[in-house]
């Protein structure tokens, strides 16, 4: 019995690694609570993802404590980790009114994603410690 629970937990733990799906790859409108949208794509996996507007490619998350979707900075936690943060600048479906907010915003990179990615995926893949049932 103890070998056949140890298994299973064995298999549950090594799909869920290798089943990983990326984002839907093409274009969608995001809309704002105020009623305004604006269009970009989904990007990452279920590690870590994030939108990047259409054209320009700039970062945007979700204000969670507002609900709008703002452009991104990158700015330590709690903890003191790396993550992407709202910036405060709303993201905007008017073109004129997006370049004068995205000029006021850190530009991400290509290798800054790339690490905040590797560390939230180093972060849910923790390794899981399987005891035996005691008797």
């Amino acid at each position: 019995m103890k070998k056949i629970s140890y298994l299973l937990g064995l298999y549950f733990w090594s799909t869920s690694v290798v089943f990983s799906v990326p984002a839907a790859p093409h274009l969608m409108t995001f809309e704002q609570p105020d009623g305004t949208s604006f269009q970009g794509h989904l990007r990452g996996d279920e590690y870590f993802s994030w939108i990047e507007t259409e054209g320009d490619r700039l970062i945007v998350v979700e204000d969670r404590s507002t609900g709008y979707f703002e452009f991104a900075t990158i700015q330590p936690d709690a903890s003191g980790k790396s993550r992407l943060a709202p910036s405060g600048l709303r993201v905007s479906s008017d073109p004129s009114s997006r370049s004068a907010r995205a000029a006021r915003v850190e530009t991400i990179s290509r290798e800054q994603l790339g690490e905040l990615w590797k560390t939230a995926r180093q972060e849910k893949l923790k390794p899981i410690l399987i005891v035996p049932a005691s008797e």
